[in-house]
């Protein structure tokens, strides 16, 4: 999908996805290429703007995307590697979709409307689910402890808990629950989902004071340890998920 044009006695070659200039919108044509990075420059010859545009790395290039994978992104204009990193900055670094837009615009000099990013999140948050869960019914998550905890966090300006269960060992997020009660039946329903993914079950489950986690654990996993933590000086504490919480809920 490419061609060169002869202008004077120089060879300027013209691609049909190149990037429009970011000041005047108009065409731009490749004007030199780099290892690290695309020299563009705009059609104006009044204005002259320059873009560079870096390069992937060459084995990233070369690395043919499977056929599962390139109908999911066979409607979209951007790279998939772009796609994917806008979901990985939202949910890991907790970046605002504006902050995101001003972080490939600088870093990756690549122009997306900030709306375009949330509609990339929408359709390929419920994709990752339905991958994950396979994954997780195969996993080995037979180790020693759980851990399971509550957190609050408002939608709408309604306060809700959001209950989720831990593997300490494989740092593997086994189930999650949001409910808007803290009694018995939220923990109860976090267990039961999670019988639904794995049939592990672990030698201990450790939570915090909370009187709710009692009865559920001895119906989910009677022959479970109940550790409730009390203290962060003890040697089964509660730390693992009490850090993870904020990156969970963003």
């Amino acid at each position: 999908m490419s061609s060169s044009v002869y202008i004077g006695s120089k060879t300027r070659e013209t691609l049909y996805n190149n990037p429009r200039c970011s000041v005047c919108h108009d065409k731009t044509f490749l004007w030199h290429r780099y290892a690290t990075y695309l020299h563009f420059k705009c059609n104006s010859k009044k204005a002259g703007h320059s873009i560079k545009v870096p390069r992937f790395l060459p084995q990233f290039q070369k690395k043919k995307l499977s056929a599962f994978a390139a109908a999911s992104f066979k409607s979209f204009r951007f790279h998939p590697k772009t796609i994917l990193m806008a979901p990985s900055l939202y949910f890991q670094s907790s970046r605002s979709l504006r902050q995101i837009q001003w972080f490939l615009y600088s870093h990756c000099c690549i122009a997306v409307f900030h709306v375009t990013i949330y509609r990339w999140i929408r359709r390929f948050t419920p994709f990752f689910k339905a991958v994950s869960n396979p994954l997780l019914q195969t996993a080995n998550l037979q180790s020693n402890e759980w851990h399971a905890d509550e957190t609050f966090m408002k939608i709408r300006g309604v306060t809700h808990y959001l209950w989720i269960l831990l593997d300490s060992e494989k740092r593997v997020v086994i189930a999650f629950y949001l409910s808007a009660l803290r009694d018995s039946s939220a923990p109860l329903q976090l267990f039961q989902e999670a019988h639904c993914l794995t049939d592990a079950q672990p030698a201990a489950i450790i939570t915090d004071g909370l009187w709710a986690y009692a009865m559920p654990i001895k119906m989910a996993y009677p022959h479970t340890e109940h550790h409730a933590d009390t203290s962060f000086a003890e040697l089964r504490n509660h730390n693992l998920l009490e850090a993870f919480n904020k990156a969970f809920k963003a």
